[in-house]
């Protein structure tokens, strides 16, 4: 499964939470949640994010991120900031959200169940994103990852001339135990699926599923 994307230091949303914010009192009480496109400056620290509804905002302070090796680049990422007016906005914490484009073909297809939350549009109709749950835990194997991606199995087009892609989702548990679940995020590019609509199918831990969704 060469082609395919290796999920590395995809943030955790709920690993930022805290029992003031859960309470929705305390200093994280106005903290927003979101997927983004992150700016990141000649020196490789993120200056403005742009929210999927196409809002820019300018960071009081510059955020430096490991993940971050490209001056004078973008990130998918999905943070939690405080907004301060005037078109500007506090990074609380940040973290990088793979963007995986669709292949057609694969050496093998393995399709380990993982546990579905939602797939929807961003409002700015740039990306396809899915809210997923991967089973995870220690292990001393050094190697051991999760490995996921999306295959390209067909594309139909219904009487009314609308075109749908068909996808399957790939995940390969690889030698990571299934102790405990955490949350990811995944975008897919608009521009890498010139159809209609979408439909994933999904095998989890309930069965296989298809979900699916039109901009």
């Amino acid at each position: 499964m060469r082609k395919l994307c290796y999920l590395f230091a995809v943030m955790l949303l709920a690993a930022c939470e805290t029992d003031s914010y859960d309470k929705g009192t305390g200093e994280n009480s106005l903290t927003m949640g979101d997927l983004m496109t992150a700016h990141a400056n000649s020196d490789k620290a993120i200056d403005y994010v742009t929210t999927d509804n196409d809002e820019k905002l300018i960071l009081s302070q510059p955020v430096t991120a490991k993940w971050i090796t490209t001056a004078d680049s973008t990130y998918r990422a999905v943070a939690y900031y405080n907004r301060l007016g005037d078109g500007k906005a506090e990074i609380v914490s940040i973290g990088l959200v793979p963007t995986i484009v669709p292949v057609d073909s694969v050496k093998k297809v393995i399709t380990d169940p993982i546990t579905f939350e939602s797939l929807w549009t961003s409002k700015n109709k740039k990306y396809l994103n899915l809210s997923i749950w991967l089973k995870v835990g220690n292990t001393s194997i050094e190697d051991a990852h999760h490995t996921i991606g999306l295959l390209r199995t067909d594309i139909t087009t219904a009487p009314d001339g609308r075109t749908t892609t068909h996808l399957t989702l790939l995940h390969s548990q690889g030698d990571v135990p299934e102790k405990y679940s955490t949350q990811y995020f995944l975008s897919i590019p608009h521009d890498s699926i010139l159809t209609d609509s979408v439909r994933v199918t999904i095998e989890t831990y309930s069965g296989r599923m298809e979900k699916q969704v039109g901009w």
